[in-house]
């Protein structure tokens, strides 16, 4: 009778249309729709006591087919989940139970299986030509449309403008260099892993370079996570399928398509550990940690969270070196590298300012979650981080929290997350999911593997497979929602809803922006408009307009603006640039003004 009920309330809610959302969110319907609703579901209950009273007296539950007749009791949800108005009013209930009813979906419907082998000699060559193609794909999209959004102007000075900067003065031999930032970026993040890719960028100096090769980079990771996949559940087709659902993740596409970051390179450095330490194989494992400690400072964390699933595989010797070293580096590239170029300070704090009283600096977070935990709790339990919790680790059902090795892999993610008071450390679109979705894979690999020959928590070891096919249904729904697979107004990149559209007006608009920042010299120091910064970042002086009234880049030689720029507040504090006085207006296209001081 429930599956009749369910059925019946489906038909109703299609019936509805467009209306739908305003019955869901606020309870408004017509008194003719209700009268409607409730004859469609006598309709169904009758029809199901029809149909279904004489095969529940046959017993019929004990044949394959009754789980598949016990998904019917789901079809309700399916129409509300799929409606992205009221995804988009209610997104923590629609996470949660799109979670909750995919997950159940899975386990009535897949039959159960028995749990995964050993490693076969070699992976099928029809797996390994899929991950190929996966990633070759997912670097041409990726790659072509985050070019195409910075010629939208999408990019902004903050972070594309900065790191194409830092790059351009790296290349040239000003190791790290930052106009924008007005010292040494070191003196922000210490991203010695720049100095692997300013050779190429010194061969090929253009945007396109850093955005396709993050988009490749990116991809590059579904490799590593693959072969650990294969190795831990012993089989290709699974290992393939969970390598693409990492690629699916809102918070992975959405990275990639914010600027661009040196957290990009953190992924693939920390499956390639990761396989390296469960394979046993100390060459790919140090040179991966390596690398991995040099992308960020806080990246030493995720060595951390190595070394720990180190011990608890009883590799004590290499547990040992893993956190030393890592311990070692983060003290040094946080309290040293990074003071010693920021003057003495340091923006951890910033991150963490409600948690850390004034003057205190990083000591006083520590401070506070011994002194003050209940503060503590009530930073870290608030609605957009549950949300934000429910949308990177929904899609791997949690699973990477079933064991310990899981939940140290994740943990400096979390703590993140949880603490932080900046809302972009716990938003989708930003970079900073990186260092907790990649380590939420890796978790539940490694959980699912381990659940599979014991099992736990009411998981049996033939649920294995369940598990896989659910966590394919809720990264599918995730991504309807909140990816790239079909973009809405949900898919974000930064702080912005990302737009695929591309017409000629915008084409014109591209033209008009390169051709007049390629008319200013090389030498000419520029002031710009936060979206143009990126098309003038290779320059030794170049500064965003906002933060250019009352410090540098206010005298410089060029000012280039979009005209949608020129506000009230904007036009008061840069009149001595448009009143002709100090400058003179060279160009003035349909969308941009370009002034040169005068001589």
């Amino acid at each position: 009778m429930a599956s009749g009920l369910s059925v019946g309330l489906s038909v109703y809610e299609l019936w509805l249309g467009d209306a739908l959302p305003a019955l869901v969110l606020r309870n408004e319907v017509y008194p003719a729709s209700r009268t409607t609703g409730i004859w469609i579901v006598l309709g169904a209950l009758l029809l199901a006591g029809a149909v279904l009273g004489p095969l529940l007296r046959r017993h019929v539950e004990s044949a394959p087919g009754w789980r598949w007749l016990k998904l019917l009791s789901l079809a309700f949800l399916v129409p509300p989940l799929l409606s992205r108005e009221i995804w988009h009013a209610a997104p923590l209930l629609c996470s949660a139970l799109g979670l909750v009813a995919v997950t159940v979906a899975a386990f009535w419907a897949v039959a159960p299986t028995r749990p995964p082998g050993g490693e076969p000699g070699r992976a099928p060559s029809l797996a390994l030509a899929g991950l190929a193609l996966l990633v070759l794909f997912y670097t041409a999209f990726v790659g072509t449309e985050t070019l195409r959004q910075h010629e939208l102007l999408e990019t902004r000075a903050y972070d594309m403008g900065i790191m194409e900067n830092v790059l351009w003065h790296t290349s040239q031999g000003r190791l790290f260099e930052s106009s924008l930032e007005g010292r040494n970026h070191l003196g922000v993040h210490t991203s010695f892993i720049y100095l692997l890719l300013a050779p190429l960028y010194r061969l090929f100096p253009e945007t396109s370079t850093l955005l396709v090769g993050q988009a490749f980079v990116t991809a590059l990771a579904a490799v590593p996570l693959f072969f650990l996949s294969r190795f831990l559940l012993g089989s290709g087709s699974t290992a393939l399928l969970v390598a693409s659902l990492y690629l699916l993740h809102p918070a992975v596409e959405g990275a990639n398509f914010y600027d661009f970051h040196e957290l990009a390179f953190a992924p693939v450095l920390f499956f390639a550990a990761l396989y390296a330490l469960l394979r046993d194989r100390p060459i790919l494992l140090w040179g991966s940690a390596a690398l991995l400690l040099s992308v960020k400072e806080d990246c030493a964390l995720l060595v951390f969270a190595l070394a720990v699933v180190a011990l608890l595989e009883r590799r004590l010797r290499v547990g040992a070196a893993l956190m030393v070293t890592a311990l070692i580096a983060y003290l040094v590239l946080q309290l040293i590298v990074i003071r010693h170029f920021a003057g003495g300070e340091s923006s951890f704090a910033w991150y963490y300012s409600e948690m850390i009283p004034a003057g205190e600096g990083p000591a006083g977070l520590l401070r506070t979650l011994l002194l003050n935990p209940l503060f503590s709790v009530s930073q870290a339990l608030t609605t957009p981080k549950a949300l934000y919790i429910l949308r990177t680790l929904g899609p791997v059902l949690f699973l990477c929290l079933l064991g310990c090795r899981g939940a140290a892999l994740v943990a400096y993610g979390l703590a993140m997350s949880l603490l932080a008071s900046r809302g972009y450390l716990f938003e989708l679109g930003f970079q900073y999911s990186l260092l907790l979705v990649p380590p939420a894979f890796g978790g539940a690999v490694i959980e699912l593997s381990r659940t599979a020959s014991r099992p736990r928590l009411g998981l049996s070891g033939a649920s294995w497979r369940k598990a896989l096919v659910a966590m394919a249904g809720v990264s599918l729904l995730f991504a309807y929602h909140e990816g790239m697979l079909a973009p809405g107004a949900r898919f974000k990149g930064g702080f912005r809803v990302v737009d695929f559209r591309w017409d000629d007006e915008t084409r014109e608009r591209f033209r008009e922006v390169r051709d007049v920042a390629a008319s200013i010299p090389e030498a000419a120091s520029v002031t710009a408009s936060e979206t143009l910064v990126p098309h003038v970042s290779k320059r030794l002086r170049v500064q965003t307009l906002r933060y250019a009234a009352d410090g540098f880049g206010r005298d410089y030689d060029y000012f280039f603006i979009l005209k949608t720029d020129l506000d009230p507040g904007t036009g008061g504090r840069y009149r001595y640039v448009l009143d002709g006085g100090r400058y003179e207006l060279v160009k003035d296209g349909r969308s941009t003004l370009l002034f040169r001081k005068k001589a």
